[in-house]
């Protein structure tokens, strides 16, 4: 994949996680509030404790309707994390939504992890080294202008920047200033997994599915001024490490003249029987030939044989050149986790037919 088709990708999702975050914090579920303190049960940043393994990032037991990972390390010396309290938004089902403060003194090192989940972070005070190891970041400076950073990379991020972080971006970062490092995070983060995670033993590779899937049911209706509402069934075959791989789709979608969110599920079966199954919010952005973008998060439910036990998350990207309905050639990125089973994890690949050449959304 170019640079540049990464960079507009990412700013795509990046664009499209934002979109589907706000109102996020909505006072729609009781929220869980308290004032700055320490996080030591469980810490949520990127500066946070790194469970143990695979059995650590599930939870185990609740507290006040607040899942906690059942096993935590400590953070590295000089970083501390103070929680400002969470909430189980109803317009994001699995999601936790957090608000935390991180500081890291002079020197302090956080080893490389992962967040199963969107991470947003304002800096304060001080600088901070990333080394992004897989995956793509945003930036943005003081006067609202972005830029994309694309593994592998090293950069550093100022005061009045934020940092944009997609889900299960690999990276690690680093105080080599003489001052204190001070961000505030916003997370929204799968409740059933640790905040963070290692990406060794916990992540399989990448699984990367690419192919054209067509309608092959539906129910759309037409509503005044200019909507169009309803589900669509799309099916289509990928193939991975040479075997087929069967995708299938169930889509709700409500578009005003082309543009909209739509919602659904996407399984993804293996010839073994073995299956991932998916959520799926996204939206569809029309471009000026007529056709559409769409683009949307993943999260992983649950699945059958080898993936009987995965989480984790993953992208769909797009590209229909009519109106709904038309077929959709299409790029799927899966990250099990804890993964497949024993001897099982596939190793990335392409499938038959082209990968969708996203372009950058028109401005709104």
């Amino acid at each position: 994949m170019s640079a540049r088709r990464r960079a507009t990708r990412a700013g795509s999702l990046l664009a499209l996680v934002a979109a589907l975050a706000v109102g996020a914090g909505a006072p729609l579920a009781a929220a869980q509030t308290s004032s700055p303190t320490p996080a030591t049960t469980a810490p949520a940043s990127i500066a946070s404790t790194v469970p143990a393994g695979p059995s650590s990032a599930r939870t185990t037991a609740t507290t006040g309707g607040a899942p906690t990972p059942t096993t935590t390390v400590a953070p590295p010396p000089g970083l501390r994390v103070a929680s400002f309290g969470s909430t189980l938004p109803i317009n994001a089902p699995g999601q936790r939504l957090s608000m935390v403060r991180v500081t890291a003194e002079p020197g302090t090192k956080v080893p490389t992890h992962v967040h199963p989940g969107v991470v947003m972070m304002r800096v304060e005070a001080g600088t901070a080294v990333y080394t992004l190891e897989r995956g793509d970041m945003v930036v943005i400076d003081r006067k609202g202008r972005s830029r994309t950073e694309s593994a592998p990379t090293e950069f550093t991020i100022r005061k009045g920047e934020t940092l944009v972080e997609l889900p299960l971006t690999v990276h690690r970062a680093e105080n080599r200033g003489k001052r204190r490092f001070v961000g505030t995070q916003a997370l929204l983060t799968d409740d059933a997994l640790a905040p963070s995670l290692p990406p060794d033993g916990v992540l399989a590779p990448p699984i990367t599915l690419t192919t054209e899937i067509v309608s092959v049911d539906s129910i759309l209706s037409n509503a005044l001024p200019n909507l169009r509402y309803g589900w669509n069934h799309l099916v289509g075959t990928a193939t991975l490490a040479g075997q087929p791989v069967l995708c299938d789709m169930l889509g709700n979608v409500s578009y005003e003249s082309g543009r909209g969110p739509f919602f659904g599920f996407v399984t993804f079966s293996w010839p073994d029987g073995s299956a991932i199954v998916t959520e799926m919010y996204g939206r569809a952005i029309p471009q000026s030939d007529g056709g559409s973008i769409v683009e949307a998060l993943l999260t992983i439910t649950g699945g059958t044989g080898r993936y009987a036990a995965a989480g984790g998350y993953g992208t769909f990207v797009g590209r229909r050149d009519a109106a709904v309905g038309a077929p959709v050639r299409s790029e799927f990125t899966l990250v099990p986790t804890p993964g497949p089973a024993s001897g099982a994890t596939p190793a990335p690949t392409s499938a038959s037919a082209p990968a969708p050449t996203p372009t950058a959304a028109p401005a709104r």
